[in-house]
C-alpha cells in the first residue's frame, strides 16, 4: 500500500522549554513564572510551553499514520539540538522529508527510517525531535498498511519476539522527589524515576567533585566487598544471573543474524580467545557454582590488568588519587594476557554452511584487512568502511539490497584489533550465488577507485557524525576508549572525527564525477619533480617541524596512491609522525598530540597561530577559509588566493590545540593536487549586478569572489554572499560571474563545528 500524502500540524507538549543559561546566569522565580530576559537564541522567554509537530502519514486507502515530533525541555540548552520550534520545522518537513516517503510502499519500516535518517540539512542530521517523531509515523503507517500490530512489525523486521508478558512502567516523580520516591516504593512501582538532580552546586558541584568521591567508594564497595554468605556469593543471586545470561545466549543464538556473524568469527579466529562467544556457552553456565564463582572472582582480583576508565571534569591525577587506594590492600600478581594474533591474510578461502528450518538465509563474508589496520590509516579504514557498507548511502545498501533487491540487508563492520572485515547480509536461498556476487563486484568497485563524490562526502560525514555523538554519553566514551585500548591506539573521538572528515588520501576526482587512484606524479604541484631519498625527507622534516633531525626515526617508505617517506618524532608521544611525499618531499601530513605553549582561548587565535604557521614555512598568498570545532582543537582550512580570487580547492589545514596553542596537525593533499598559477575565468557581470540573485528579503553582509570546485573538477568563478534574515538565520549564496544565476546556497547554523570565515 503506497503513501498518499504527509501532512504536518503543530502543537503543543507535555514539556516546557528552559533557557538554562539565563537561568544560570540569575534569572530569578517567583513561585509561578521565570523573571527575567532570555538569553539563549530563539527564546521568547525564560520558560516558553513546549512545541510539537504532529506528523501524520495518508495511505491510499484513507488510514492515517500518526508521529509527534516533540523536543526535550532542554532542547536548545547545550545540547546538539537547536531549540524546537514549530514554525522552524516544518518546512524542513515539508520540504526534505516529505518526497522522500511520497509514492513509496508501506512496507518496510527499516527501509523507510533508514532512508529518512540519512537525510542531511547543510551537512547536518535532521533534529532528533523530527526523526523521532518521523519514524513514530512511519511504523504506524507500516503497521495499518500490512495490518499488524506495531511491536509485530518491529518483532518481524528486527528478528525478535513480542513480549507474552507485561513489560515494566517506568515511572516519574515530579516536584518532591524525595517523598515520592519513597511513595512509589511503597506502593511497589514497577521501576523507579533516574536520580534527577536540580541542584548541581549542592549535590554535585560544578566540576563534580561532591560526587566523585562517594562513586569511586561505591565502586570500591560492589567490586571489592560484594555480599557473601558463608565465605561465598549467594546462591540464590548466582542461580538468578545464571538463569538471565543463559536466556541472552540463547536469545544471540534464535537472533540468526547475530549467530550467523558470531559463526564466522569463531571460524576465522579459530584457534584464538576471539573465537569464543562474547557471552559464553550455556553448558558452562549451567556448571557453575556460587563456590566456583567467588574462587574465581578472587583469581581475577589478584592477577587481572587493571585499567580504569574515567570521563569527567576531575583531572587523571585526581581520579587516580581517588581510585588507586582502593586496590592497596589487594595481594596483585598480574599475569600478562597473551599478545592478540592479527593475520595479514588468508592462506585458504573457506566456506561453511548450516542448514536450519528457517525462511531467510544469512551470509556472512569474512575478510582480512591486510596492513590497513594502523596508523595513521585507521580513519581511512572508517570511511572506506562507510563508502562500501555502512549506512543507508554505501556501495551495498545502494545497489545490493535497493537497486537490485538482491537481499533484505546487507552491511559490513571492520575489527581493527583483530584485522578482520565481516559482511552480512539477508537473502533468499535462491539469490544466494547472485547476492555474493555483487557483494564482491562492489568491493572490487571500492578497490578501483570507482567512488562518487556524493558517496565520499556522505561517508565522512557519517563516520564523523558517529564519532562526535559518542562524547554525548559517557556510557558510549567508555566503551569507546576501551576499544581504542584494544586496538592499542589513542585517538580522542573528536581528534578521530576530524580526521576522518578531513581526510584527504581516498581516491581523488576526475572530470566526470567518478573516483581514480592518484598518482604523486600527477599531483600538480609535484609534477616533474625528483623523487627525495629518505635522508633527503628526514632533513626536509627536521626544517618545517623546526628541530632536531635526530629527534625523527624513519619507519619506511609506504606505498599507495602518494607514496611517501615517514617518520615517528620523538617528543614525548608515540602518536607523533609526519609523511613527505617521495616526489618532491613535500610535507603531506603531520600530526602530534604534545603539549607545550599558552593556551589560546577562540577559534580566532587559533587561525592566528595557523596563518604564522604557515607563513613561517613559505606558504604565501594564504586566507582564512573556515575554521571547524574539534573538541581539543580547533582544525583552521586555508586557501590559495590569486588576484584577489580565492581558490577554494587550494586547500591547506592546521590543527591548533586550544590547551596548548600548539600546532598539533597539517595536511597539504588537496594543496598538493590543484595548486598551481591559474587563468581565472573572465569576470562578467560584476558583483553589484551579481547582488540580484540574492533574495530582496535577505540583507548581504559581506561578500567575497571565489572560485569553486561545484561539480567533480570543474571550477566557476562566483561571487559568494554572506546574508542574514530579519530573524537572523544567515547563509551564504554562490552567484556564478558569467551567467548571474545561483550556483548554491549553503544555510548556516550557531550549532556548526565548521564555520565559514568572511
Amino acid at each position: 500500500m503506497k503513501i498518499k500524502d504527509v501532512v504536518c500540524a503543530a502543537g503543543s507538549t507535555g514539556f516546557y522549554f528552559d533557557d538554562q543559561r539565563a537561568i544560570k546566569r540569575g534569572a530569578g522565580h517567583d513561585g509561578m513564572f521565570y523573571i527575567g530576559q532570555p538569553v539563549t537564541e530563539g527564546f521568547s522567554a525564560v520558560r516558553m510551553k513546549g512545541e510539537a509537530v504532529s506528523v501524520m502519514i495518508i495511505l491510499e486507502d484513507g488510514q492515517i499514520a500518526f508521529g509527534d515530533c516533540a523536543a526535550v525541555q532542554y532542547s536548545g540548552a547545550g545540547g546538539r539540538d537547536p531549540l524546537f520550534l514549530a514554525k522552524d520545522f516544518i518546512p524542513i518537513i515539508e520540504q526534505y522529508v516529505r518526497p522522500m516517503l511520497l509514492g513509496r510502499e508501506a512496507d518496510d519500516f527499516r527501509s523507510l527510517c533508514a532512508q529518512m535518517e540519512a537525510i542531511e540539512v547543510n551537512g547536518k542530521r535532521l533534529h532528533t525531535a523530527i526523526r523521532y517523531g518521523v519514524s513514530q509515523a512511519i511504523l504506524d503507517a507500516v503497521a495499518k498498511a500490512t495490518g499488524r500490530l506495531m511491536c509485530e512489525v518491529v518483532a518481524d523486521e528486527y528478528g525478535c519476539t513480542v513480549s507474552q508478558t507485561p513489560i515494566p512502567i517506568f515511572t516519574q516523580s515530579g516536584d518532591d522527589r524525595y517523598d515520592n520516591a519513597d511513595k512509589m516504593i511503597i506502593k511497589r512501582a514497577q521501576v523507579l524515576p533516574h536520580a534527577l538532580i536540580n541542584n548541581v552546586q549542592t549535590k554535585l558541584g560544578e566540576h563534580g567533585e561532591k560526587l566523585l568521591e562517594p562513586v569511586a567508594e561505591l565502586m570500591g564497595e560492589m567490586l571489592l566487598e560484594p555480599v557473601t554468605r558463608n565465605g561465598s556469593f549467594l546462591a540464590e543471586y548466582v542461580d538468578s544471573e545464571k538463569q538471565n545470561l543463559i536466556h541472552a545466549i540463547e536469545s544471540a543464538q534464535n537472533d540468526k543474524r547475530v549467530y550467523a556473524a558470531m559463526r564466522m568469527r569463531r571460524i576465522m579466529c579459530e584457534g584464538e580467545a576471539a573465537s569464543i562467544p562474547r557471552l559464553g556457552y550455556a553448558e558452562d553456565v549451567a556448571a557453575i557454582t556460587p563456590e566456583a564463582l567467588t574462587a574465581h572472582w578472587r583469581t581475577v582480583l589478584r592477577t587481572a590488568p587493571i585499567m580504569l576508565f574515567y570521563a569527567g571534569r576531575r583531572t587523571p591525577q585526581e581520579a587516580a588519587a581517588l581510585f588507586r587506594p582502593l586496590f592497596d590492600g589487594l595481594e596483585r600478581d598480574p599475569v600478562s594476557p597473551p599478545p592478540t594474533v592479527v593475520r595479514r591474510s588468508a592462506e585458504t578461502v573457506r566456506e561453511v554452511t548450516e542448514s536450519m528450518d528457517v525462511t531467510q538465509g544469512k551470509l556472512v563474508l569474512g575478510f582480512r584487512l591486510g596492513e590497513c589496520m594502523e596508523e595513521p590509516d585507521i580513519p581511512a579504514l572508517y570511511v572506506f568502511n562507510a563508502v562500501y557498507g555502512s549506512g543507508a548511502t554505501s556501495k551495498l545498501f545502494m545497489n545490493v539490497r535497493e537497486k537490485l533487491s538482491l537481499c533484505y540487508y546487507a552491511s559490513s563492520a571492520v575489527y581493527p584489533h583483530k584485522g578482520i572485515m565481516l559482511v552480512s547480509s539477508g537473502i533468499e536461498f535462491d539469490k544466494l550465488d547472485a547476492a555474493r556476487d555483487e557483494i564482491l563486484a562492489q568491493l572490487d568497485s571500492v578497490r578501483r577507485g570507482e567512488i562518487t563524490d556524493d558517496e565520499l562526502r556522505s561517508a565522512k560525514k557519517s563516520v564523523a557524525s558517529d564519532l562526535r555523538a559518542v562524547q554525548d554519553s559517557i556510557g558510549e566514551l567508555e566503551g569507546f576508549y576501551l576499544s581504542q585500548a584494544l586496538d592499542g591506539l589513542d585517538y580522542g573521538p573528536a581528534e578521530l572525527a576530524a580526521l576522518a572528515d578531513s581526510f584527504e588520501d581516498l581516491p581523488l576526482p576526475i572530470a566526470d564525477g567518478t573516483y581514480c587512484e592518484r598518482t604523486a606524479a600527477e599531483y600538480a604541484v609535484l609534477a616533474g619533480r625528483d623523487d627525495v631519498t629518505e635522508g633527503q625527507a628526514q632533513t626536509a622534516a627536521a626544517v618545517f617541524l623546526d628541530m632536531d633531525a635526530s629527534r625523527l626515526r624513519a619507519t619506511g617508505r609506504s606505498e599507495g596512491a602518494v607514496p611517501c617517506w615517514n617518520f615517528d618524532i620523538d617528543d614525548g608521544d608515540d602518536a607523533s609522525y609526519i609523511s613527505l611525499t617521495v616526489k618532491g618531499g613535500e610535507v603531506l601530513r603531520y600530526y602530534s598530540s604534545c603539549n607545550g605553549g599558552e593556551p589560546v582561548r577562540s577559534p580566532e587565535q587559533a587561525a592566528e597561530t595557523a596563518a604564522d604557521f604557515l607563513r613561517a614555512r613559505g606558504y604565501t598568498n594564504m586566507r582564512l577559509l573556515e575554521t571547524e570545532d574539534a573538541g581539543r582543537s580547533v582544525i583552521c582550512t586555508f586557501c590559495y588566493v590569486q588576484d584577489g580570487v580565492l581558490c577554494t580547492a587550494d586547500r591547506l589545514r592546521v590543527r591548533v590545540r586550544l590547551d596548548s596553542g600548539a600546532v598539533c596537525g597539517f595536511s597539504s593533499a588537496e594543496y598538493l593536487d590543484t595548486h598551481r598559477a591559474r587563468t581565472l575565468p573572465e569576470d562578467v557581470i560584476g558583483a553589484e549586478v551579481g547582488r540580484a540573485a540574492v533574495p530582496g528579503s535577505l540583507q548581504v553582509l559581506d561578500m567575497r569572489t571565489a572560485l569553486l570546485r561545484l561539480y567533480g573538477a570543474r571550477e566557476r568563478l562566483c561571487y559568494e554572499y554572506l546574508c542574514e534574515t530579519d530573524d537572523g538565520q544567515r547563509c551564504i549564496i554562490a552567484v556564478n560571474a558569467r551567467s548571474g544565476q545561483q550556483e548554491r546556497i549553503r544555510l548556516l547554523d550557531a550549532f556548526d563545528s565548521v564555520q565559514p570565515q568572511f
